[in-house]
């Protein structure tokens, strides 16, 4: 297969900074092709004119390319009509249109609505709004324990009431391929529409929209080295002749006055209101003609043996759980660590220059069908390599082997509280320089060393009682004081599944554990200054820093 990578500048630029950098983050975004910034370099410096509003010749050049890119898009997957396909912002804006305009008109209340476990927010959302404003009632495609969609439930759930199906086409977080075109063909069986979310399809395998048969399909140009702020929805004109526009303003109407209804412009273009995104629309046009040039064939080959390869590897890493590893995925490959939580992995892999993604991945329901609170997630382009993959697992391996290894020589179990050992003299010019670090990634590694003076604790305070809420990580955390010798004494106890969340326990143990009550209060006002770096955290572990640092007031009240 060609090297598609000298295409992309980006990887040109980081060889020539002599910094790693391994991309295996395309289910995110995807890099573009220098014939795409060209694109956008080209209308930005020859033409910057908008679509029609004028008759100037550069405006005729910008509309020749700008509705050439709308040709281009209805021949990748394969639409009737170029009139069926729709500009929008993105994947989720082309959701929005569909379930404000067709639902709005055509959902009552009492419609049944079927969505699945495993779809990105952006297809949960919308829906649950209508439920709100309009009364529909929404139901839950189930996910199996592998992660894969019930497709015996699904048929169980659809019935006369259903109305709309709405489920993506590849799992934006595990990589799981639905069969789609089942499920089309079942929706017909009870007259409900269908809508696919193709956002993770359409770089990877041919969309035949016409031999899916389906009503709306909905993608981003993002995904598939295209420009950023650009999708499209595809929909049977059918549809579009009975939906009326959502959003409205200039460019839609060809007559307007106060007591009459606007005469909107025919479709698609009634639907297009605004200034559009024309660069990049000319530029994902671009990006569909360059990937239109490769072999499809011969990219979906070798992804598909770049991700055999991975998880062949992974497979050797005992601390390491891959989801969906039984089931018909594609392009990516998600996974959870026994041992390291999934923000602290990816920051790990990343100060290797490894770019890659964590989190719950705009898919909260599935995470917690799956009982996790997030995942590592790698995912391929046509431009990755077996080189990615022997980094990705070696950096894996080396990371996973660490860490057992610091288990291992964890101290043991105990049910006392204030478990954490003295710590050493040098612990306070350890936490000066902690405070002083103004670079983000050392402070980080910093922070993660200091997790090694956590032992590892019994269960027996790892209850509700003692979890931090609204936490996306485990995180327990006790405050009390005890008489001892005949004073008031703070004591604290914390665990975390998390490196970083162990290593602020370790540094509130530090300032407040063993420490008279009455020296507590002036500590906690030095603890709140010397580490107001400690906002470079994320959200939830900045939260539940500060609640750590309530339930210390409490305790001492």
């Amino acid at each position: 297969m060609p090297c598609y990578r000298s295409d992309f500048p980006i990887f040109k630029h980081y060889h020539k900074k002599k910094e790693p950098f391994f991309y295996l983050n395309n289910a995110e975004t995807t890099h573009k092709p220098q014939v795409v910034i060209d694109a956008l370099s080209n209308f930005y410096s020859k033409y910057n004119v908008n679509v029609n509003r004028s008759v100037m010749p550069m405006a005729h050049m910008a509309i020749t390319d700008y509705e050439r890119a709308r040709f281009t898009v209805q021949s990748l997957i394969k639409a009737a009509s170029v009139d069926e396909i729709v500009w929008t912002s993105s994947t989720t804006e082309s959701i929005n249109l569909v379930a404000n305009s067709w639902g709005g008109l055509n959902l009552l209340p009492g419609d049944e609505v079927l969505i699945s476990q495993m779809e990105h927010h952006s297809n949960w959302l919308p829906w649950f709004q209508l439920c709100q404003s309009v009364g529909i009632v929404i139901k839950i495609i189930p996910v199996t324990e592998s992660g894969a969609l019930d497709i015996e439930e699904f048929y169980k759930l659809l019935n006369k009431k259903t109305k709309l199906i709405a489920v993506t086409h590849i799992s934006n977080a595990t990589g799981c391929v639905n069969p789609v075109k089942q499920m089309i063909k079942a929706a017909q069986t009870v007259n409900a529409v269908t809508l696919i979310d193709g956002a993770q399809a359409v770089a990877h395998i041919a969309v035949d929209v016409v031999d899916l048969d389906c009503d709306f399909y909905v993608f981003s140009a993002h995904k598939m080295y295209g420009p950023m702020g650009v999708g499209a929805l595809y929909a049977k004109k059918c549809h579009l002749h009975r939906m009326k526009p959502w959003k409205t303003g200039g460019g839609i109407v060809t007559d307007i006055s106060q007591n009459h209804e606007p005469t909107w412009k025919a479709i698609p273009f009634c639907f297009e209101a605004g200034t559009p995104n024309v660069a990049s629309i000319i530029g994902w046009g671009a990006a569909i003609e360059y990937l239109q040039a490769c072999d499809r064939t011969d990219i979906k080959k070798h992804e598909a043996d770049l991700l055999q390869q991975l998880k062949c590897g992974l497979s050797s890493i005992p601390s390491l759980r891959v989801l969906s590893h039984d089931q018909d995925t594609l392009s990516i490959v998600s996974l959870q660590s026994k041992i390291i939580n999934h923000y602290d992995l990816h920051q790990l892999l990343l100060d290797q220059g490894l770019w890659i993604r964590s989190g719950h991945h705009c898919a909260i329901p599935l995470m917690k069908a799956l009982n996790c609170s997030g995942t590592i997630r790698f995912s391929f382009g046509l431009y990755n390599n077996k080189t990615d993959v022997d980094t990705c697992l070696d950096l894996l391996e080396s990371i996973s082997s660490e860490y057992e290894k610091m288990l291992k020589i964890a101290s043991k179990p105990t049910d006392e509280i204030g478990s954490i050992p003295q710590l050493d003299s040098g612990f306070a010019d350890y936490l000066t320089e902690l405070s002083e670090t103004k670079d983000w990634r050392v402070r980080y590694h910093l922070l993660m060393k200091l997790n090694q003076k956590m032992p590892m604790n019994s269960d027996f305070m790892k209850c509700n009682t003692h979890l931090i809420p609204d936490c996306d990580q485990l995180v327990w955390f006790k405050a009390q004081v005890k008489i001892e010798a005949g004073h008031p004494i703070l004591r604290i106890w914390g665990d975390s599944q998390s490196q970083i969340m162990s290593s602020l326990i370790v540094i509130l143990t530090y300032y407040f554990d063993k420490q008279p009550v009455s020296c507590v209060q002036a500590r906690l006002f030095e603890s709140l200054n010397q580490f107001k770096f400690l906002t470079d955290l994320t959200e939830t572990r900045l939260s539940a820093w500060k609640y750590m640092l309530s339930q210390i007031k409490n305790a001492i009240k």
